[in-house]
C-alpha cells in the first residue's frame, strides 16, 4: 500500500465526520508521510507502521461518539496498530495559530521577550537612524569650518585633525547604523510576529 492509497482508504472511512474535521485529520497523516519521508522511510514502512486506514479511521470516529455512562469501558485497541500524533514530531516553528500545537513555555517566553526587545529596538530605531546620519553627515560642516581655518592659519597639524575627526564621526555613524540594522532584523526573527 502507498501514501495515496492509505489516505483515500482512510478519507473513505471518515466520511462520517465533518469535512473541514476529515481535512485536518487528512493533513495531520500527510504530514506524518512528509516526516517520515523525511526520516529516510519509504511509504510502505509508514503504511505498515500506521496499520490499517480502517483501524486508524475507527479510533477517530470512537472519540466523536458520545459516551453514555453504561458503556463506559473504553474500547480494544489491537497493539499492533500505532495511531500517529495529531501533529507529528516536527519542530514548532512559527506557523500560525489554526491547527497548531501549541510550544513549550520556554520558547513561549523566548518569544515573547524576542518580541518585547523588538518592539523597543524599533522605538530606538526612530532616535539611532536620525543620528547616525547626522555623524555620518557631520564631516561635511567640519570640512567646510576647517577649510576656512585654514586658509587663516594653514598647517599639517589642522589636515591631520580635520581628516581623523570626520573620519571618527563617519565610521561613528555607520556602525550605528549597521548595528541597529542588524539588531532589528535578529530580533524580528527570533520574535513571534
Amino acid at each position: 500500500m502507498n501514501k495515496n492509497e492509505f489516505l483515500n482508504e482512510l478519507e473513505r472511512s471518515l466520511a462520517s465526520l465533518p469535512a473541514e474535521e476529515r481535512r485536518e485529520i487528512i493533513n495531520d497523516f500527510q504530514e506524518h508521510f512528509q516526516a517520515g519521508a523525511e526520516n529516510g522511510k519509504t511509504e510502505a514502512q509508514l503504511c505498515e507502521e500506521l496499520g490499517d486506514p480502517k483501524s486508524c479511521a475507527a479510533q477517530y470516529l470512537a472519540e466523536q461518539r458520545p459516551v453514555r455512562p453504561e458503556a463506559a469501558t473504553p474500547p480494544v485497541q489491537n497493539a499492533n496498530v500505532q495511531r500517529p500524533p495529531v501533529r507529528p514530531a516536527q519542530p514548532a516553528a512559527k506557523q500560525g495559530y489554526y491547527g497548531t500545537r501549541p510550544l513549550p513555555a520556554a520558547d513561549r517566553r523566548s518569544d515573547t521577550a524576542w518580541s518585547v526587545a523588538f518592539i523597543l529596538l524599533v522605538l530606538a530605531a526612530f532616535v539611532v537612524y536620525p543620528t547616525a546620519c547626522a555623524f555620518m553627515l557631520a564631516p561635511l560642516p567640519i570640512i567646510f569650518l576647517s577649510s576656512m581655518i585654514m586658509q587663516a592659519a594653514p598647517g599639517a597639524l589642522g589636515i591631520v585633525f580635520t581628516v581623523s575627526i570626520c573620519t571618527a564621526f563617519f565610521t561613528a555613524g555607520l556602525l550605528m547604523l549597521v548595528l541597529m540594522s542588524v539588531l532589528l532584523k535578529k530580533s524580528y526573527k527570533k520574535s513571534s510576529f
